[in-house]
């Protein structure tokens, strides 16, 4: 026990001290990186996952670069910046594991890009302060840098060969590791990997949030476990899913009968909610409430329309 306590104070000590070793990752297994939720901190409550690629295909290339989370500031720190936005150009997927309820400069992140990174370095941005990376083995390198003066902005890059690149904040770096060099098989958030859009959150965190403004809508959730969905579009029209996970089918049917009166309000609504209500069908399955909504080609126009503000809603 008292070389354990040495061995504790002795690393952070040099933590302390602004020391840039590191402990190596084991040899084996090493690091892994087959699916973005290999990258995915199980402390993270929030996760969106967005298909870029049909995106790009429904709403262009201009709206999905509007997709990028506020997480650095342009002025302060642009080689960051700019190193966001080539990553995002460059990738096909995108995923966002966040801690909600925060602002946005001071929200604690995991982002994960899948693509083809040949051309994204974090070492080629002028003025950049990403340090050489260090190689993890696998195909993995690590680039850390100083701290950040916003909370909100990547002070850790884990690259995998030119497929993978996850941005790390300052407060995620403990968490990040433990999943990602330590394999830790650590309970995660992880939407479904379908549609355009997908997400997935625990609701506990998420309640207190919606309760000020969306009072309907929390006491839904109340008992959920877990909530996650999807929305795809094609050339048919759109089709979404939510499903909230309760512990018993009681609650679930309880849910179901909360949600359809929300619904019966926002289908006399604005354009977009009337329109999206009135696609929407409730119907608990065993102790899951699952939101299936149909839109048509038109009701898909309208929707892209909103989306890329072309017309008010």
């Amino acid at each position: 026990m008292k070389g354990l306590r040495a061995f504790a104070i002795a690393v952070t000590a040099a933590a302390a001290l602004g020391c840039t070793k590191r402990l190596p990752p084991p040899a084996d297994p090493g690091p892994v990186g087959d699916r973005a939720g290999d990258f995915v901190p199980g402390d993270l409550d929030a996760v969106v996952r967005v298909d870029l690629d049909a995106g790009r295909r429904l709403f262009g290339a201009t709206a999905v670069r509007g997709l990028m989370l506020d997480v650095v500031d342009s002025e302060q720190d642009p080689a960051t910046a700019n190193l966001l936005s080539k990553a995002l150009d460059h990738a096909s997927t995108v995923v966002v594991a966040f801690r909600p309820g925060l602002s946005a400069r001071t929200t604690d992140h995991v982002i994960v890009f899948h693509g083809n990174f040949k051309e994204v370095d974090p070492r080629r941005e002028p003025k950049g302060d990403f340090r050489p990376p260090i190689d993890l083995g696998g195909g993995f390198q690590l680039y850390d840098r100083p701290q950040p003066r916003r909370r909100s902005a990547p002070a850790r890059i884990y690259a995998r060969a030119s497929d993978w690149l996850v941005f790390v904040s300052a407060a995620e770096i403990d968490s990040a590791e433990r999943v990602i060099e330590r394999r830790a098989d650590d309970e995660h958030v992880e939407p479904p990997d379908r549609g355009v859009l997908s997400y997935a959150f625990r609701p506990e965190p998420i309640m207190p949030l919606l309760g000020p403004k969306f009072p309907a809508v929390a006491k839904a959730l109340d008992g959920a476990t877990n909530v996650s969905g999807s929305v795809a579009a094609d050339e048919r029209g759109l089709r979404a899913t939510l499903e909230i996970v309760f512990t018993n089918e009681a609650d679930a049917t309880e849910a179901g009968k909360r949600l359809e009166a929300v619904l019966s309000v926002l289908r006399t609504s604005g354009r977009l909610l009337g329109l999206l209500a009135s696609g929407a069908h409730v119907s608990p399955v065993g102790s899951t409430m699952v939101v299936r909504i149909d839109l048509d080609a038109r009701g898909l126009a309208t929707v892209i329309e909103c989306a890329t503000r072309e017309a008010r809603c």
